[in-house]
């Protein structure tokens, strides 16, 4: 009996510190904090959000285009070197850096090797390096692998240089301690996950350069106060720091950590974009104008001070996630477009009524899922 007593007593602390929640926070006073919604938040990771484990990083990165024996500059590998800090995989005319040997906080990558410019920083090359600190790129870098500083908890500064044009997938994802980062110019595509988690980012600027943004890029970067665009971008604009196309149409994202309490979406926007409003726990307030009619997958999940919100008639499909875990949500008003509703929309929200059309697809749904119903 003492034996199993001792190992169900393992078991409890091994779970306890394997727990996660939604946006990856790990202190113990955050766990304490959130102990209430502990079940709810590890319900959430397991259906919706593998990209908050470890394997998922991996996953985002190999969604790059895969790396062949050509290198990334199409020419024939010609072999693998050390100089017992790094190893080098040496290509006809650069050198790509695939490994890291060292343990240092301070790292200076150096901008050749042997003669040959060091072009390239090999995906998840610092993978988990919780030392790093602080690093500094030689100007001679043209790509940095997807995943290259995923999971560098302590990592604080980083110049990428003007020569990069592509920041890959998933390439600063959980980087906690990075508090401002500089993207240059010559940037034109963000990949997906980027800045994921990085928990500690306040205000970030994209440049007019950039044409291509991908998704879920500040997810759970949940200090982010406001995002900024040069104004000469043709792809994007910013409007109180909030993220939008350029014409508007489109929102693209609300900062996490916003003080607003209340927002009015411009009635310019035709399409809300996923994770849009994630996490913005200050908003108890949001209005849909009547001229959008579309909006992503989890666009509003994890607002937790959100009480009521109207979708206008034009929306067709309730995506999945929508309103997932804003559990203050009282009330949410679905119009006779709505045709098609997806996976885990209401997800703990305990307390809300769906108000419907009497006989709408919407009202049918929620009486066949014992929702508390409102017929207007």
């Amino acid at each position: 009996m003492k034996k199993v007593i001792s190992l169900l007593l393992i078991i409890s602390v091994i779970i306890a510190t394997i727990s996660l929640s939604s946006c990856g926070s790990s202190s113990d006073s955050e766990k304490k904090k959130k102990k209430k919604d502990e079940d709810k938040t590890q319900e959430y990771i397991d259906d919706t959000t593998l990209e908050s484990v470890e394997e998922d990083v991996t996953e985002k990165v190999e969604e790059e285009s895969q790396e062949s024996e050509t290198g990334v500059g199409n020419e024939k590998h010609q072999g693998q070197e050390s100089d017992g800090i790094f190893t080098y995989e040496i290509y006809e005319t650069y050198v790509e850096i695939s490994r890291y040997l060292g343990n240092s906080a301070t790292v200076i990558v150096p901008k050749e090797y042997k003669g040959l410019p060091v072009k390239s920083l090999a995906k998840m090359l610092f993978y988990n390096n919780t030392r790093l600190e602080s690093i500094t790129l030689p100007d001679s870098i043209t790509n940095i692998g997807g995943g290259a500083f995923s999971y560098c908890k302590s990592l604080i500064s980083i110049t990428i240089p003007d020569s990069v044009t592509t920041i890959e997938n998933a390439t600063f994802a959980y980087c906690e301690s990075l508090e401002s980062i500089i993207i240059p110019d010559g940037v034109t595509t963000i990949g997906t996950e980027v800045f994921f988690s990085c928990t500690s980012l306040s205000s970030i600027t994209i440049p007019a350069s950039v044409t291509s943004v991908g998704t879920e890029v500040f997810r759970c970067c949940n200090s982010l106060e406001s995002i900024m665009v040069d104004p000469a971008s043709k792809a994007y604009c910013s409007v109180d720091g909030v993220l939008f196309s350029k014409d508007k149409t489109s929102l693209v994202l609300f900062p996490a950590a916003k003080a607003e309490t209340s927002y009015k979406i411009p009635d310019s926007v035709t399409s809300i974009e996923s994770y849009a409003f994630f996490f913005c726990e200050n908003l108890e307030v949001i209005e849909i104008p009547d001229g959008v009619t579309e909006i992503g997958a989890y666009a509003f999940a994890w607002c937790t001070s959100l009480t009521s919100i109207v979708v206008p008639d034009g929306v067709a499909t309730i995506r999945e996630g929508t309103f997932s875990n804003s559990d203050g949500l009282q009330f949410v008003t679905l119009p006779e477009s709505v045709t098609r509703i997806d996976n885990y929309v209401f997800q703990s929200c305990y307390n809300v009524v769906i108000r419907v059309y009497d006989g709408s697809f919407a009202h049918m749904y929620a009486v066949n899922n014992g929702m508390d119903v409102e017929v207007i």
